[in-house]
């Protein structure tokens, strides 16, 4: 107790007493556990799980006045009771909580007030609370996923402490293997990505997250999210469920059944056989069924490879092939007869090949369809039945059946082969020439492959094979100033029974050197492309031959158009302008007229004192062509010409094409030909530019053809229009006929025609021992009969 005393002067004294409190904070703050009173030493409780009770006592040691001890959770009172401790030297508070939470999950502070104006004596702990996963969830799942590209998936989780452990599952599955990055995005975040490639199966699956905390036994949560992956179609197919594939014959109904597997919905299904694309139809006995096909009354054709496919806004897919085998009876596998060659006591097999589903069983053979053969004398393997026969006589030479027979049934047509005596081949007929030309100068690439035949022409029955190919650049200029192909294309003659290919022979006449000898592979057709350039005025002859083992055919001989080369005495227009005329081939030219017109008129007096005797002059004259072209192959026997040996090429199209002619070298042969040169008959004119073997017969080559069959030919057709006299038609030809075949050979047109008429007719030359063919054009001298009467007519 303080007192203050003030005395006054003039007034009494005064006295004011002031009592003095001292407060004294706490010493110290102690907190300690309730459950066993251990002191809590540092700032941090743990480890503490979510769920558990916590029990704390913060005790005030001395301070006066006594302090008041309170607990704050945060900013916030949780707990004001207390009371002095032992001995009344402490205050005591004790705190409970039952069930710790996430919102305890902060500062928790004992706080002694000993004095309202001073400062409170605090003591701060900070609960270290281990907390379950709060929330999962995963991010973008309104995609729509295409099968067979990656995507990034993510997956987030709160709320745990310590940070949630994530994986990836399928729904009812197994684990998603596949690249996984962890993220913490805060205390109590954790991001989880996955890179997934979906696949076509993955289509409606769910995918699941699962975050769990390992520190609670029942702590995982999951989020699921179901996949929409589109994709092109999977496409299978099949047999119907009740066809046996295996047993199916010729007449069964068959069905396949397509199964698409597409996302979206396939909105296209098509159907493929072999590779052809299948349509409903009826007739056919195909049907299309959504997605069935139906196939009535199978026959052979319809084996094969069959393919379903299908489509939608993702692509296209299609089945594997499934193959179908249709089982059939034996058929034979050639179409028509089979002709063979055989000679007498020589030993032939005859082959009867036949197709069937399953192979054949058994073969039976008849001979000219009567004769049953005995069993020792048939055999048979795979679908092949053979028959080795060797003829004894003229008898065993005929028509021989064979029938296969499998467990399916028996075949339907035998197949027939007939065995004949074997010879040399028949010529090739319709033989037909044409020239195309090229500009001149304008390479032509090529490649040949040389060979050296043997001297002797029986040789080439059996070619060398062709040695390294060369490459050259033609460069030619034929007639005209132009290169050119010439082209000869044949048909070929019945067969012989025996294998044979064809020859070409290109000679240069008068003494018949062979320029070229091109022989064609076995089962090639008779044609030829060749590069051609006649010299000018040269003259050539073709020859075609089919060769067989048993020797060679007559020749089939074509002449002229193509194979006559340009005339050198022809002038050159452009020479013809200019100059003055000489005026000695003026007057040569004035006597020549004068002569003519002189002649003419004797010709008008002839033909019309004598009209009746042209009959029998123009059937002398054929009588008389006769003769002079007999003599004219008498004289052709005596031109023969000694000749070298020849190089043959094969001709090459670098383009691509295959090998069509073996060339022969220029060097001159020795002919080895027997027959002449001929020109078989045929219907029509001849093209522009084209000699062909089956232009218009002449009138004399007719009436020839007529005395061989023993026929009459008609009269010669004779004009009846009076016109000025005309040079005759070359060869014995009619003037309409001389006209067209000689348009014809000089190129066509009025051109043609024009320069076809000033040409000098030449006799034709045979090769030795030439005879002539039926059906073919010669060339024929005009008998002094012939020319009477066209004098006369003129």
């Amino acid at each position: 107790m303080y007192r203050c005393r003030a005395d006054f002067k003039d007034s009494p004294t005064r006295n004011t007493r002031v009592s003095l409190f001292v407060s004294l904070p706490p010493t110290q703050l102690v907190v300690t556990q309730a459950a066993g009173g251990a002191r809590v030493p540092v700032d941090v409780l743990a480890p503490l799980s979510e769920g558990e009770e916590l029990s704390l006592a913060c005790e005030a040691m001395g301070g006066r006045p006594p302090p008041s001890v309170v607990w704050l959770l945060g900013d916030q009172v949780v707990d004001d009771s207390w009371e002095p401790g032992a001995g009344g030297a402490s205050v005591v508070n004790k705190l409970v909580m039952p069930a710790l939470g996430r919102q305890h999950l902060q500062s928790l502070v004992c706080r002694a007030v000993f004095d309202p104006d001073a400062p409170p004596v605090e003591r701060e702990l900070f609960l270290d609370l281990h907390l379950r996963p709060l929330s999962v969830r995963i991010v973008g799942r309104e995609r729509v996923l295409l099968a067979g590209q990656s995507y990034e998936f993510q997956c987030r989780c709160s709320g745990s402490r310590p940070a949630a452990r994530l994986s990836w599952w399928w729904r009812g599955g197994a684990a998603i293997k596949g690249p996984v990055r962890k993220l913490v995005g805060s205390e109590t975040e954790t991001i989880s990505l996955l890179t997934l490639t979906p696949r076509p199966q993955d289509d409606g699956r769910y995918i699941e997250c699962r975050a769990e905390n390992p520190l609670f036994a029942d702590s995982e949560i999951r989020d699921a999210w179901r996949l929409s992956v589109q994709y092109p179609p999977k496409v299978s197919l099949r047999m119907g469920a009740k066809i046996n594939a295996s047993a199916i014959k010729v007449g069964d109904d068959v069905y396949l059944e397509c199964g698409v597997d597409a996302q979206p919905n396939a909105t296209l299904v098509t159907w493929t056989h072999n590779g052809l694309e299948l349509k409903t139809s009826p007739a056919r006995g195909v049907l299309l069924n959504d997605r069935t096909l139906i196939l009535q009354r199978v026959g052979r054709g319809a084996a094969g490879s069959y393919v379903c496919a299908a489509s939608n806004s993702e692509g296209r897919g299609q089945s594997p092939p499934l193959p179908l085998a249709v089982l059939f009876p034996p058929e034979c596998a050639r179409r028509g007869p089979q002709l063979l060659g055989a000679l007498l006591h020589e030993p032939l097999e005859l082959a009867c090949a036949v197709e069937a589903l399953p192979p054949p069983q058994w073969f039976r053979w008849k001979f000219n369809e009567t004769l049953e053969l005995p069993r020792a004398a048939r055999a048979h393997g795979g679908s092949t039945g053979r028959l080795t026969l060797a003829p004894a006589g003229p008898q065993d030479y005929g028509l021989y059946a064979c029938w296969a027979d499998n467990h399916v049934g028996q075949q339907a047509q035998p197949c027939l082969i007939r065995v004949v005596h074997a010879g040399a081949p028949l010529p090739p007929s319709n033989c037909s020439m044409a020239r195309l030309l090229t500009p001149a100068g304008v390479p032509r690439p090529a490649e040949i492959r040389e060979r050296t035949p043997p001297w002797s022409f029986g040789a080439d029955l059996q070619p060398p094979p062709p040695q390294q190919p060369a490459t050259l650049d033609q460069h030619e200029d034929g007639v005209d100033g132009h290169a050119g192909t010439l082209r000869v294309d044949c048909r070929a003659p019945p067969a012989s029974g025996l294998p044979e290919h064809f020859q070409l022979h290109l000679l240069r006449e008068p003494l018949a050197v062979l320029r070229y000898n091109l022989t064609l592979p076995g089962g090639a057709p008779p044609v030829w492309e060749l590069p051609w350039a006649p010299e000018p005025g040269a003259t050539y002859s073709a020859r075609v031959y089919a060769v067989n083992a048993k020797g060679r055919s007559e020749a089939t001989v074509l002449e002229g158009g193509p194979l006559r080369g340009a005339d050198p005495t022809a002038a050159d227009p452009s020479n013809l302008s200019g100059g003055a005329a000489d005026p000695l081939l003026g007057g040569l030219v004035a006597a020549s007229c004068a002569l003519l017109l002189v002649a003419s008129g004797a010709l008008l007096a002839i033909a019309a004192c004598r009209p009746r005797r042209r009959a029998a002059h123009q059937e002398d004259a054929e009588e008389d062509g006769d003769v002079h072209a007999a003599a004219d192959d008498d004289q052709d026997r005596a031109n023969g010409a000694a000749a070298t040996a020849a190089t043959s090429l094969l001709l090459v199209d670098k383009n691509g094409g295959a090998p069509r002619v073996v060339l022969a070298d220029r060097r001159q042969l020795q002919a080895d030909e027997a027959n002449p040169d001929v020109i078989p008959a045929g219907e029509g004119v001849p093209r522009a530019g084209a000699a062909s073997a089956s232009a218009p017969a002449t009138s004399s080559s007719w009436r020839a053809r007529a005395r061989r069959a023993g026929k009459t030919p008609p009269p010669p057709r004779r004009s009846t229009s009076r016109r000025p006299c005309a040079p005759p038609p070359p060869h014995g030809l009619h003037e309409e006929e001389g006209g067209q075949l000689l348009a014809a050979a000089g190129g066509g047109g009025r051109e043609g025609a024009a320069a076809a008429a000033t040409d000098e007719v030449q006799p034709s030359t045979d090769p030795p021992r030439g005879r002539p063919l039926p059906g073919t054009v010669r060339p024929q001298r005009p008998q002094p009969a012939q020319q009477q009467q066209q004098e006369s007519e003129c």
